[in-house]
């Protein structure tokens, strides 16, 4: 089992192929787990969707994102792990302390958040194991489905028409379903140790530890 930096268009792939949530996520950063010459692991970092899950998590307003020296352009999302099945259990850990490793030497100041969902029995148990902040959980959301489409995040760009105040116009139709997203827990990880006074969102206990199998 070794591991290596991998190309975007292989991670994205292998995500859709394998991951349980079967869809592209953006991505900066890319890693394998191989076994010989398999690849049987993906971990991906990428921006967050979110504009203010950057800017909450080190305590910043929108405002101060358009400046040089925000810190909230340090943060990145830990978007998708997944590993086969047939390793062993402690690889998900071994495999997220060597990304991190190579991540703090190339990229110093980066700040990384990532979740665990709940509808999926994880608890975060490799972000337990790597050392990661546990800051309780995501905000409730409801998401939209427009027909012909799991969500909104799964409308392509070409069919999604034009914006009415911020909003495609779809979104502003109260006939199209609404679904309560799942609670996730959340987690953060700085790359300088001595960037965890900026954080914003208050620390907790972990939560116990559930049947975290090979993905998040």
């Amino acid at each position: 089992m070794h591991f290596s930096e991998i190309s975007k268009p292989l991670a994205k792939n292998t995500v859709i192929a394998r991951h349980y949530l079967h869809r592209p996520c953006p991505i900066t950063r890319a890693f394998g787990l191989f076994v010989d010459d398999a690849l049987k692991g993906v971990l991906t970092i990428g921006k967050p969707p979110s504009w203010s899950t950057m800017c909450g998590l080190v305590g910043e307003k929108y405002s101060q994102f358009k400046n040089q020296g925000s810190r909230a352009k340090d943060v990145y999302e830990l978007n998708r792990l997944w590993l086969d099945d047939c390793l062993p259990v402690n690889s998900e850990s071994k495999f997220i302390g060597w990304c991190l490793r190579n991540l703090r030497k190339a990229c110093p100041n980066i700040i990384l958040v990532s979740y665990a969902d709940q509808k999926m029995g994880h608890v975060g148990v490799v972000y337990q194991a790597t050392n990661w902040i546990y800051t309780g959980t995501s905000i409730p959301f409801r998401d939209l489905h427009p027909a012909g489409y799991g969500d909104y995040r799964s409308v392509p760009n070409s069919v999604r028409g034009e914006k009415i105040n911020n909003r495609r116009a779809w979104a502003h139709d109260p006939s199209v379903p609404r679904v309560d997203r799942s609670i996730k827990h959340r987690y953060v990880w700085f790359a300088n140790p001595a960037d965890e006074r900026i954080l914003a969102w208050k620390r907790q206990p972990y939560p116990k530890r559930g049947n975290d199998l090979h993905q998040k």
